[in-house]
């Protein structure tokens, strides 16, 4: 048996799967071109046998060791990827908080802005509204105030009464916006979202310069998300950040817009032929 070429190829194989070790083989045959017989043929072939198996059993041994290397590896990437999906998790969680935060000062200035805007009706502005025993003469203010508890104490269809009232009671006056606004708010709460956005464009398209303006375009934009209409939504969110800049409903509307555009990028992925 050739063992000069045995080896030749050994240490082809070993330098193919990248351990490039000469002196493991050393051992397994001796380097000398020319090798010395035995007489007897039996001891030849003995012989053969035993330096085969050596050499298989050490690439074997090699080939073991490479496989366990790249296994060693597969933890470290694990964890490296539930390391970013951590990292991931953590910012979307930080995200999460900052949209509560903001839709919590936007709720706090609506109460705060329609509190102002009720005290500063003067009382002289009264309606009857009749009763079954009697008739209770309500001012504006009052009259607004009253629905308005009602939301405040989470009654909504005792608010929403109380705003439609308003509504019939004083067609013209001062609070008919916000009157509108929290109108759809209570839609929305009922879900009954074609109402709610019936409200929010009649205080967008009818009074131009309420303070509610800015609101009911951010929950139009709101609701056309959430019923999938995403290039509505984009347009009516993004007029927002370009008419009221650095404002807390801006910055609400540019959280959600980016909500869509991750929507958008998603969807055209899902439809790019594999």
């Amino acid at each position: 048996m050739n063992y000069s070429k045995l080896l030749t190829n050994s240490l082809l194989i070993v330098s193919s799967l990248g351990l490039t070790t000469v002196a493991a083989f050393a051992e397994l045959a001796p380097v000398s071109n020319t090798y010395q017989y035995e007489d007897t043929s039996n001891n030849n072939n003995s012989n053969d046998t035993q330096q085969s198996l050596s050499v298989d059993q050490r690439l074997n041994q090699l080939q073991q060791q490479a496989a366990n290397q790249k296994r060693l590896n597969i933890p470290a990437q694990i964890q490296q990827l539930q390391q970013q999906v951590q990292d991931l998790t953590g910012k979307v969680q930080v995200q999460a908080h900052e949209l509560a935060e903001l839709q919590q000062k936007v709720h706090s200035d609506q109460m705060n802005s329609d509190s102002a805007a009720a005290k500063s009706i003067p009382k002289s502005i009264q309606v009857t509204v009749p009763t079954a025993n009697s008739q209770n003469v309500l001012s504006d203010q009052d009259a607004y105030e009253s629905a308005y508890k009602m939301i405040l104490q989470k009654n909504f269809q005792a608010a929403l009464i109380g705003m439609q009232n308003y509504l019939k009671q004083y067609p013209d006056g001062s609070l008919v916006s916000n009157a509108h606004y929290w109108l759809g708010e209570i839609y929305l709460i009922q879900n009954n979202e074609r109402m709610a956005v019936s409200e929010f464009e009649t205080v967008i398209s009818q009074y131009p310069k309420s303070d509610k303006v800015s609101d009911a375009m951010l929950k139009l934009g709101f609701v056309y998300y959430d019923n999938g209409q995403l290039n509505k939504s984009k347009i009516q969110l993004t007029q927002v950040v370009k008419q009221y800049p650095n404002t807390t409903v801006a910055k609400l509307a540019q959280s959600r817009l980016r909500d869509i555009a991750q929507h958008i990028n998603a969807s055209q992925l899902n439809q790019t032929p594999s």
